[in-house]
């Protein structure tokens, strides 16, 4: 079988808080849509932040892709 999308399961958090989620740079808006909602600390620990499609497209990027992540408690 394939491997899902990729995913970082976050630590620190308080899990009583919300969270606002910023990304940066997102060309063509993937990886802030599926992270731009306001997400709860516990769900950030659990499920964590998505950090992009499946491998074979991600094979397409080529060396050092990067991006920012900016959570704001809301």
């Amino acid at each position: 079988p394939n491997a899902g999308p990729s995913r970082l399961a976050l630590r620190g958090l308080d899990p009583s808080l919300r969270y606002r989620v910023s990304v940066w740079p997102d060309r063509d808006g993937t990886i802030e849509r599926a992270n731009a909602l306001v997400r709860g600390g516990d769900d950030l620990m659990a499920v964590g932040l998505f950090l992009g499609p499946e491998r074979h497209e991600a094979a397409t990027w080529g060396d050092f892709r990067a991006w920012l992540f900016v959570l704001e408690a809301a």
